[in-house]
């Protein structure tokens, strides 16, 4: 399965999940906002940016009324942006939720922030799943997938109002490859050269208390030449659907967004 379909045609909405390689992370936003809009879930199976963009494409022109609107979450923002760039006459809108940094010179706040939000066990945890990312072996044997994503879940958020984890598959090889790829396209200033060149609107929904900046998601694009929507959730962390304070705000932000197109 590459890709999972809400509601009927004609398909309007992409919802790319975060990760990278994080299948299905996505789900509980699709299943919401396709109460009144048709959406795809595409879940990136493909080992770099490029297949990934050009296979997004052959999705979007086979299945989608287009032009269509992308929502990205985390890397998925990243994603929406690449795509939009490269094929701006089939895209209508990006909305960019919990976006990492735009520039590298704000990553050094996320591993302290991250720290806050865990215990010290949870912390020698989270350094333990960070080294086997950064390394070159598979899942050891005795990985407990289910504790990595928790623990995640809770360095990144606020006040949880419930987690159902929907990841289908957590894929390791495309987390490390992608990931390796979209960090060079950062230190290399490459997103902020798109946001500057993205032709169609762009929203940005991102919460105060996410580890991941909202300082270097605002400050990198308010000084381009573009406008575009901000809308900053308090008391909020990465995952703003499972925030207690700001599930609520952050539906109805999407709906107005989806809907008032």
């Amino acid at each position: 399965m590459e890709h999972r379909k809400y509601n009927n045609e004609p398909y309007q909405v992409i919802a790319l999940h975060g990760g990278p390689g994080a299948c299905g992370q996505i789900a509980p936003v699709a299943r919401h906002i396709s109460e009144y809009i048709s959406v795809i879930e595409p879940f990136q199976l493909q080992n770099t940016i490029d297949d990934i963009v050009e296979n997004l494409k052959i999705l979007i022109t086979q299945i989608c009324n287009n032009p269509v609107t992308i929502i990205g979450h985390s890397w998925g923002a990243w994603l929406a942006l690449i795509y939009a760039t490269r094929y701006p006459n089939i895209v209508k809108k990006i909305i960019l939720i919990g976006a990492p940094s735009f520039e590298h010179k704000y990553v050094s706040s996320l591993l302290k922030s991250r720290k806050r939000n865990l215990t010290d066990e949870e912390f020698a945890e989270y350094n333990y799943f960070m080294k086997i990312i950064n390394s070159q072996d598979n899942w050891p044997n005795d990985f407990d997938l289910k504790k990595f994503e928790y623990i995640l879940m809770k360095a990144d958020s606020f006040k949880l109002n419930g987690f159902t984890n929907e990841i289908v598959d957590f894929k390791l090889d495309i987390l490390k490859n992608v990931w390796k790829e979209a960090e060079n396209l950062r230190k290399t200033n490459v997103f902020i050269n798109m946001a500057n060149s993205v032709n169609c609107d762009v929203t940005i929904i991102h919460g105060n208390k996410d580890p991941h900046s909202y300082s270097g998601v605002f400050n990198s694009l308010s000084k381009l030449n573009k406008n575009f929507k901000f809308y900053l959730l308090k008391n909020c962390g990465h995952y703003p659907w499972f925030e207690e304070y700001a599930s609520n705000e952050f539906f109805e932000i999407l709906r107005m967004e989806l809907i008032n197109k």
